[in-house]
């Protein structure tokens, strides 16, 4: 997890363009890889189906989403890799759980920010009806500008049909799709939210838009917790620990784990978090 979630901020300080009038992409959540999430969710199910001799999809939903259930035997994927050795698919109940509540708090987080920037005090569900998408939409990352697919399709017909004829008329196009991406990430993740939650948004009330926050909350702070576990197994290795003298030592040239800059941007990215989310909560 740390290194996962240090890349953010590694590629934001790598990116050294003069100008920088296109926004480039750099969350690990994100419409590109939410909608694989999706995806894999199905391809677990269909695996859980077939591996278990199941009836039907919902039958391998409801087992995968059954905490009292397990899933005792191998569960076996296709069409993986070129070969015809057998794949098994580790932790499917975990990985499939875990990946719809990364969903919810993709969804949740853009969620708070629109309801955090509302100017009354008091939250207005009509809102966020009316920056509803209807759909889900498919992103293509092209360079690490991710664009509606549906966009960068007519883009490509309008070069084929000559309407667009000039590098600079192209450009245009890109400068447009940055300028809205910000809108269309907003949409796809209250899309994926009222998918993933199996509730449409005009259904949405006070109590459930609570419960996403709260668990949204807690995610966070799970985020936070492996970040700092995955850095802290590194000081607690014996053959890191075997080429120092001491703690001591070790602390002078590799750091204090406390002290570590990522980790405590990582904390302040939390604690900020939760003041924006709580804020909404004395709201509702």
């Amino acid at each position: 997890m740390y290194a996962i979630m240090r890349n953010n901020h590694k590629f934001i300080a790598r990116d050294k363009r003069t100008i920088k009038n296109q926004y480039i992409e750099y969350d690990i959540l994100a419409p590109d890889t939410i909608n694989e999430m999706f995806d894999s969710l199905n391809i677990v199910e269909e695996a859980v189906m077939q591996s278990l001799s199941l009836d039907n999809l919902h039958n391998a939903q409801n087992l995968l989403k059954d905490e009292k259930q397990q899933i005792l035997q191998d569960v076996y994927m296709q069409n993986v890799e070129c070969s015809k050795r057998k794949v098994v698919l580790l932790k499917p109940k975990e990985g499939y759980n875990l990946f719809k509540r990364l969903i919810r708090h993709y969804g949740t987080q853009q969620l708070v920010d629109l309801l955090f920037h509302l100017p009354e005090n008091r939250i207005d569900l009509q809102e966020i009806v009316h920056h509803q998408s209807a759909e889900r939409k498919q992103f293509e990352n092209i360079g690490g500008q991710l664009v509606p697919k549906e966009d960068l399709h007519s883009l490509l017909q309008n070069i084929k049909n000559g309407t667009l004829q000039d590098w600079n008329s192209i450009h245009q196009e890109y400068h447009k799709w940055s300028k809205n991406y910000l809108k269309e990430k907003r949409m796809h993740a209250l899309a994926s939210l009222a998918e993933i939650t199996e509730t449409p948004i005009p259904f949405w009330n006070n109590a459930f838009i609570k419960n996403l926050i709260t668990e949204s909350i807690y995610t966070q702070k799970w985020i936070f917790e492996e970040i700092y576990n995955s850095r802290r197994k590194d000081y607690a290795n014996p053959f890191r620990q075997m080429v120092y003298e001491d703690t001591a030592e070790m602390d002078k040239v590799v750091g204090k784990l406390k002290d570590n800059s990522f980790i405590q941007k990582e904390k302040k990215t939390l604690e900020d978090y939760i003041a924006k989310a709580e804020k909404i909560l004395q709201k509702l």
